[in-house]
Order: C-alpha cells, then sequence, then structure tokens
C-alpha cells in the first residue's frame, strides 16, 4: 500500500527523521551501539603489591582470599584476579611502568607511548558526559625527574596521547569546584536550569516523534521507536544529574605533608570521583594512590615505620604488606561507594569496570 505523507509532516519530521540518523552517522561505527558507555576506571597502586600476599593459590570461584584481598571479602563476586602478565619496562621500571600502565605500549624518557585506556574508551563509546575523562590523584606533593626520566613518567597514568599527559587533580576543594562550582545554592540553581533546558528541547523532539508514528510504515516505526528509546535513555541520564544531591564544599581536610593525612585525603579524593560518576559527570576515570616509585612514608595514617620503597627493596615482605593492606582497603572503599550509588544494572559497581594493579610485579626484584 502506498502512504502518501504530506509536505508540512515531512518537513515537521525532517529534524526528527534526519537530524538523528545524521548525527549518528557521524560517529564512529564501533561507538553506535552503547547508549549509555560502561565507566570505566583504572586505580592505581604505587611499588608493587607482595604477589605472595596477593595472587590466590587455585584458580577459580572458589579460591581462598589471600591477606591483601581480604579488604575485598564483601566484594568478592566482583572480582577477577590476574596474574603473570608480562608488563612494559625500561631502564627505570618504575617511570616505564607507571606511564605504560594504561597504555599497553613503551614509553619514551619525556612520557607515554600513546593514550590510555580509559581516555580511549571515551573516544570509541561516544559518551556525551560533561567531562570526557577525569584524572585524579591524591599526591599533592612535587614529583621530580630521575634516571633520565621526565616527572611526567611517574606522576601520570592517564594520557591524550605520545608524551601527552592529563594532569591530574589533587586537591579536593579544587576538584570539587572544577564538579560542582562553589556549592552556593545559586550554583546548584544555575545547574538545574540548565538541565532543565536540555529536558524541554528533548520532550519536544518526543513529542513530534509522536506525532509523526501513527503516519509511518512498520520499518519507519522500527526506526522511530529506536531513536524514542535513545530520547528516554537520555532523560534519565538528565534526570540522574539532577536528583544528584550535591554536598557541600570539603573543608577540614589535612594538610598532606611527607609525614601525615595521606589516607584521609586519599579517600576524601575517592569520595569526589565517586560522586562524579553517580552524577554522570563523567563515565571515565583514573585514580592515582600514589606516584610511581615513590620513596616517602606518606602512603598511609596508620604510623607504619621506614618507606614502602625502601621496604621493597630490602626485601622486608612483612612491612610491604602492611602497606598494601592500607592500599587495598582504599580500593574497597572506593568499590563500596560505587556499589552503594544506583546504576542501571542494580549498582553503579554493577555498570562499572574497575582495573587496579600498579607498575611492577615485584618491587624487590624491579620485575
Amino acid at each position: 500500500m502506498t502512504r502518501t505523507i504530506s509536505r508540512r509532516t515531512m518537513l515537521r519530521g525532517g529534524s526528527v527523521l534526519l537530524g538523528l540518523p545524521l548525527l549518528e552517522g557521524l560517529r564512529p561505527r564501533r561507538a553506535r551501539a552503547a547508549v549509555a558507555p560502561t565507566p570505566l576506571i583504572t586505580f592505581f597502586l604505587p611499588n608493587s603489591l607482595p604477589l605472595e600476599s596477593f595472587v590466590p593459590a587455585a584458580v577459580g570461584g572458589g579460591y581462598a582470599l589471600t591477606p591483601l584481598l581480604e579488604p575485598l571479602a564483601g566484594l568478592r563476586e566482583e572480582l577477577v584476579v590476574i596474574s603473570g602478565i608480562q608488563g612494559v619496562g625500561g631502564p627505570d621500571s618504575h617511570a616505564a611502568g607507571t606511564c605504560a600502565f594504561s597504555t599497553g605500549v613503551p614509553c619514551t624518557t619525556l612520557g607515554a607511548g600513546g593514550p590510555s585506556i580509559e581516555r580511549v574508551a571515551a573516544e570509541v563509546s561516544g559518551s556525551t558526559a560533561p567531562y570526557t575523562s577525569l584524572a585524579v590523584s591524591a599526591n599533592s606533593q612535587a614529583s621530580y625527574d630521575s634516571n633520565g626520566y621526565s616527572s611526567a613518567c611517574f606522576s601520570n597514568i592517564s594520557w591524550s596521547g605520545p608524551e601527552q599527559p592529563v594532569p591530574a587533580e589533587n586537591d579536593p576543594a579544587a576538584l570539587f569546584s572544577r564538579l560542582f562550582g562553589d556549592g552556593t545554592p545559586q550554583a546548584a540553581l544555575d545547574a538545574e536550569i540548565r538541565a532543565a533546558r536540555r529536558h524541554s528541547v528533548i520532550d519536544h523532539v518526543k513529542q513530534e516523534i509522536e506525532r509523526l508514528h501513527p503516519r509511518l510504515g512498520q520499518d519507519d516505526r522500527l526506526r522511530l521507536d529506536a531513536h524514542l528509546q535513545a530520547v528516554r535513555e537520555v532523560e534519565q541520564r538528565i534526570d540522574v544529574s539532577i536528583e544528584c544531591e550535591v554536598p557541600p564544599p570539603p573543608s577540614g581536610y589535612p594538610e598532606q605533608t611527607w609525614e601525615t593525612g595521606y589516607d584521609e585525603r586519599a579517600r576524601l579524593m575517592l569520595d569526589l570521583l565517586a560522586l562524579a560518576l553517580s552524577c554522570g559527570m563523567t563515565r571515565h576515570a583514573s585514580f592515582m594512590y600514589h606516584d610511581g616509585g615513590v620513596d616517602d612514608p606518606g602512603d598511609v595514617a596508620a604510623g607504619l615505620p621506614g618507606h614502602q620503597h625502601s621496604a621493597a627493596h630490602d626485601g622486608d615482605r612483612s612491612l610491604m604488606q602492611q602497606y598494601s593492606r592500607v592500599h587495598m582497603e582504599a580500593l574497597a572503599y572506593f568499590l563500596e561507594r560505587l556499589r552503594q550509588a544506583p546504576g542501571a544494572a542494580g549498582t553503579l559497581l554493577d555498570d562499572s569496570l574497575v582495573l587496579m594493579g600498579t607498575e611492577l610485579g615485584d618491587g624487590t626484584t624491579h620485575t
């Protein structure tokens, strides 16, 4: 049967039928399928883990928890432990391992050899979040050049391209301001007004689609239904951002020194990162607990003696395990924050992929 559609109807539908497919066609083919990209977060811990305290003795889901996996006991069904992977090395294993941590290609003495995985994922997925990715670090101390490598090789795991670091935000107040403004009622109102304007445009497009629906054939209806579903998903993302409860700006957090306040500050940064993910501010992020090869006792607030880096060189496996335990507790804290946030599959943790690792397999042998 031949259907006749008036010129007025065609023109009215042009903004809908032509607009959305054209926008889809401009995106990379691999990005078209994912409407809401899977959140991907890389989580870096320095100076390796004592593998005998980390890697399970058995393969498969029934393994006994090792001492360093015990902080994740409540999350064991979510875990996949991978070992035996050969990393990318170099004259300074800390620098080479850190800057190649999430790129998978050798670095130069100035930086990574290519983009990091969370930046690639954001580009390929076509994420529409306000921030392509967020780079966050708990370390506010200045890094330095060493063994012929630039300081950037030790202090960055997020890279937009070869030798192009994405500097990590390492100040809680600055990160909060970047994400949510100054936290005043006016800033919150401005954000809600902007969201309402976007919402009203989506409502208009949806009404146009629904008006055209009865006049179209089956194939075109299917295409329109697919577009309408995409519109609904955009609405849901906007609703989440409006409903996101922004806390007051951080205040009274410890001033980080070489000796004190590190773990508390790290958890505050993880709170803000989890909030940014749950509010839909970004779907791709990186977090550094500390720089690669760091040789200071500021990794923890637990009063542990000595230095983690030195403990690794000295082969003090017991002290290494104590430091690593604090690091793993920080990871568990972050994962729990994701599990507390709602997500499309149940919780934000259910929706997400978190990749944790270090720059070395064994800090004692630098391998």
